[in-house]
């Protein structure tokens, strides 16, 4: 086995048959310094904090590590069920040279494993596909929505859809199997190395309704947006270590930026703070705090007047302030005393556009809350 370095703060390992074997054993080892170790199809990427550790040690420990059975493998096949219905079964049937009963029997009587996770929180790429289906290509033009819950294959993978989203998969099929709950412990259905079978229904259960609007936001109103700008997000240090369930890390573009302000703020360094992409944000506050602003450059006001940047610096209940467009550079963070509050999702608060985790952009009217002191202050 093959592994090297890929910057600074990883290693990629190229282990074949064997990745989920390995990221499974290098997460089990809970090595010093080691965020995440995610496989792909035939490699490995083991991630760290930066400068926590020699990477040339760290790879020998890993490659010496003890590949052990257990784990998800070692337990029942997790069990799918399946309305072949899908909008692509007769296209499938008629490029596997099958007739649909036939596509559907081989593929309800094969037994998958879940190689690797990615694409979208939750999204297993299941290995184990039937050969007579295995030849069916991605779609020549992908949809631009495919419903949660779509059974599907391609390129000799299944798959399901954990949430609804672009695809070029050929779709077999639904589900009411939720592959993604974040309020669910673990969150995704599925794991690197899970067993998986499907089988056919004739009908599904009926879903419990999701709860009506957006989660609660805990705390007390501070501030609310009059003018959010290009792109304003809610930001911390994101949700490192879930990589492998497909969950990007997230969190501020720039983490040294947003740990500035915090400090300067009094807070603790990874608080939820403000990212202001291009700036040119307005805010009202309701309630007097303390601010910080850091990052790229910007002119700030309160009420009109200048206020520092790079320096904390007291608003009071009332005061509108307003950040400029950077003079340079992309991003600015504002953090507030305390931090700002709201649920956490997966243990972040951080808004992740890719993944569609966490709170969504700000727009004008949104309210701001403050976060419990005693979670976000030094």
């Amino acid at each position: 086995m093959r592994i090297r370095k890929a910057g600074d703060a990883a290693l990629l390992a190229e282990a074949g048959a064997g990745a989920a074997a390995l990221a499974a054993a290098v997460r089990a080892a809970r090595l010093a310094g080691v965020r995440d170790a995610i496989p792909g199809a035939a490699t490995v990427l083991i991630t760290i904090e930066p400068g926590a550790r020699d990477l040339d040690e760290l790879a020998a420990l890993a490659g010496a590590l003890p590949r052990a059975g257990g784990g998800p493998a070692a337990g029942p096949p997790a069990r799918i069920p399946v309305v072949y219905d899908g909008a692509d079964l007769a296209e499938v049937a008629r490029l596997a040279g099958l007739t649909p009963a036939g596509v559907i029997a081989a593929h309800q009587d094969a037994e998958y494993t879940v190689g690797w996770m990615g694409f979208s929180p939750g999204f297993g790429y299941l290995t184990g596909l039937d050969p007579a289906l295995a030849a069916v290509p991605r779609l020549d033009r992908p949809r631009t929505s495919v419903p949660a819950g779509a059974v599907a294959i391609a390129g000799g993978l299944a798959a399901v859809y954990p949430a609804a989203s672009p695809g070029g998969w050929r779709l077999l099929g639904r589900t009411s199997a939720r592959l993604w709950d974040p309020r669910r412990d673990p969150p995704a259905l599925l794991a690197p190395g899970m067993r998986v079978r499907f089988h056919a229904v004739g009908a599904l259960p009926a879903e419990p309704a999701e709860p009506d609007g957006d989660p609660p936001r805990h705390g007390t109103p501070l501030a609310e947006v009059l003018r959010p700008g290009p792109l304003a997000t809610i930001q911390d240090l994101g949700r490192p270590g879930l990589g492998h369930l497909g969950v990007p890390a997230s969190g501020a573009a720039d983490p040294a930026s947003l740990q500035q302000a915090n400090l300067l703020a009094g807070n603790d360094p990874g608080a939820a703070g403000l990212e202001l992409t291009l700036g040119r944000a307005r805010l009202r506050f309701l309630a007097g705090t303390v601010v910080a602003v850091a990052g790229a450059r910007a002119e700030i006001g309160a009420d009109g007047a200048p206020a520092p940047f790079g320096a904390p610096f007291a608003v009071a209940a009332g005061t509108e302030l307003r950040v400029a467009a950077p003079a340079e550079g992309l991003r600015s963070y504002l953090a507030v005393s305390g931090g700002i509050g709201g649920p956490a999702v997966l243990g972040s608060r951080s808004s992740d556009l890719l993944s569609g985790l966490g709170p969504a952009p700000l727009r004008a009217g949104d309210l701001l809350f403050a976060a419990d002191r005693r979670a976000g202050a030094r």
